[in-house]
């Protein structure tokens, strides 16, 4: 029910921080990390992808963040 209330909170193309990524998936940054690189071992090709946000900023697309959790419970 809190994830829902989540979704309702963020439009379809906000870019979710990384702070905000952990409290939607409670994952840990490490593994946020982990689960985007394909290089890894523990690469998830259906994570979400990383997109830029300025510079030197990241930010996850809220849709598919979400779109995300609701396969996994």
């Amino acid at each position: 029910m809190e994830r829902q209330n989540d979704m309702r909170q963020y439009s379809e193309d906000h870019l979710l921080l990384l702070l905000e990524l952990k409290r939607v998936t409670s994952l840990g940054k490490s593994t946020i990390y982990n689960y985007g690189n394909p290089k890894n071992k523990y690469y998830h090709p259906d994570f979400p992808k990383r997109r830029k946000r300025g510079r030197r900023g990241v930010g996850w697309l809220a849709s598919e963040v979400f779109a995300w959790v609701a396969t996994r419970d």
